[in-house]
């Protein structure tokens, strides 16, 4: 399957999905009040402290069945490939539901800090989160084997569906059975669970490969052992990296001031949604070129990926900079709950985009099995991330909070340029960095610059809409023409289809 299409179908998927979670915040300020929404908030974050199990795990499956299809192994051994990592996988899933139900009264009472929910209640809760979790945790599995396959059609697939039927049945049993949070919980494990097993049913109907015949075997575990223990401290240090605030922040704050604080993360983090699709996307192609020794291909097609994603993250952060409050306003449904969250966000939503802009190097890296380089630099700035965080949460300041990730992030981009440089040499990034990245990074400067100073008055819905698309197609144009590699492909398909 192509590049293209698999981007593309990313796209559709990530986008549909932050659609819906956009969506689902509305409906549950209406239906929830704001300290249980910080509850649903700190369950995201437990997901992502609990990746530490997950040791390296999804990428090495994921690297290990693009390997197969590259050298054109026998599908058979793919099986087994695939089956040694799912029972330690599923394995994992079991051990994670026990913790949270043997530390869930622990978790109610010594750290989460609630004011209404009785503890009782907050225990029941924290234990429904471990069932969910049992069967959230293989969905990541299942989906890097899919994505070694290069099946994202089918990845992104199954995750419009059960998005349409998450966000359809929470709103009916919202509205017509007044769902309380402990049913959120116990529905979200359902939805989990039918994933899941859409997931294992596609994985296995591969074509050749066998279900029934494939085996356990530890020595396919161990011939992977250095790529696991490298690439598994850079998946933790880098998953914890993202959720380390907002999980301190359960515990020092209330969980409504955290509720705040994970609108603006939230918001920010969307910007994920239009660079993991690309990533994903060019992840097995790098692995391909790699094992063919194909490494000028592989740098053509990082720069194009490169370029594409400062394109759409310059462009949509610009959006959220401009109308944050309108944005807000509409989207929360409550006036209160905007004022206190946007004081978060500019800090939060540039942090994010410096850590953006770091990930298709490190994607690269990966690619190669070069772990000892990231997990250094993602060490040094989670370490230097979580002191500011707690030394800023022993006072008590959340905002400080924000805007240490937002220069930890700087850090960390500064740093990945530098080893952009080792890995393309000196010339090719001063090339990169002339042709692809010092003109678009200056005209957006300005832009955040220019935003920060003018305000805008309140608009109508439509009105809003209409402005923020005419402001997106121009700031889509103004980055297009800042990427030349980008221009000259849409400038020669603008030439075929006049020339035809």
């Amino acid at each position: 399957m192509s590049v293209k299409k698999n981007i593309i179908a990313n796209y559709s998927g990530n986008i549909f999905m932050l659609i819906i979670n956009i969506l689902l915040v509305p409906l549950y300020l209406k239906y929830l009040s704001v300290e249980e929404y910080g509850i649903i908030t700190f369950f995201a974050s437990l997901m992502s402290v609990f990746v530490i199990l997950d040791i390296g795990l999804g990428l090495t499956i994921n690297k290990e069945v693009a390997t197969s299809q590259a050298e054109e192994k026998k599908l058979n051994s793919t099986s087994d490939i695939i089956r040694s990592f799912e029972i330690v996988y599923w394995s994992m899933a079991l051990l994670i539901g026990l913790i949270l139900f043997a530390f869930s009264e622990w978790i109610a009472v010594s750290w989460l800090n609630v004011e209404y929910i009785k503890k009782d209640d907050l225990t029941l809760i924290v234990s429904l989160m471990g069932l969910a979790l049992i069967f959230r945790w293989p969905i990541s599995f299942y989906e890097n084997v899919l994505s070694g396959f290069q099946k994202m059609v089918k990845i992104n697939t199954i995750k419009i569906i059960i998005g349409i039927f998450n966000f359809g049945f929470l709103f009916f049993l919202f509205s017509f059975f007044n769902l309380e949070i402990k049913g959120y919980f116990l529905f979200l494990g359902l939805v989990y669970f039918i994933q899941t097993g859409l997931l294992t049913s596609t994985v296995w109907k591969v074509k050749n490969l066998t279900f029934s015949k494939a085996k356990f075997y530890l020595s396919i575990l161990k011939r992977n052992k250095s790529y696991i223990l490298g690439i598994g401290i850079y998946s933790v240090s880098g998953t914890l990296y993202v959720a380390i605030d907002r999980f301190v922040i359960s515990n020092f704050f209330l969980t409504s001031e955290l509720a705040y604080y994970s609108l603006a993360s939230m918001a920010s983090l969307s910007l994920f949604q239009l660079v993991y699709p690309i990533s994903a996307a060019l992840f097995p192609k790098f692995v391909e070129n790699n094992t063919k020794g194909k490494n000028e291909e592989s740098l053509f097609v990082f720069r194009k990926g490169y370029q594409l994603c400062m394109v759409l993250v310059f462009s949509f952060s610009s959006i959220l900079f401009i109308f944050q409050e309108s944005i807000f306003i509409f989207w929360t449904q409550n006036e209160l709950v905007t004022s206190k969250s946007l004081v978060f966000l500019n800090p939060v939503l540039l942090g994010t985009v410096f850590y953006t802009l770091h990930i298709l190097i490190i994607s690269i890296y990966t690619a190669l099995g070069k772990t000892k380089e990231i997990n250094i630099l993602y060490l040094f700035v989670f370490f230097l991330f979580f002191g500011l965080i707690l030394f800023f949460s022993f006072r008590q300041n959340m905002l400080f909070i924000a805007y240490s990730w937002c220069f930890s992030n700087a850090v960390l981009l500064i740093l990945t340029f530098l080893l952009a440089i080792r890995l393309f040499s000196f010339n090719a990034f001063v090339l990169i960095f002339k042709e692809d990245i010092i003109l678009p990074f200056s005209i957006y400067a300005i832009i955040v610059f220019i935003s920060s100073i003018i305000e805008l008055p309140q608009m109508t819905l439509i009105g809003l809409i209409i402005i923020i698309m005419l402001s997106l197609a121009f700031l889509l144009a103004i980055f297009t023409g800042c990427s030349h590699l980008i221009r000259n492909i849409i400038l020669s398909k603008i030439k075929q289809i006049i020339h035809f």
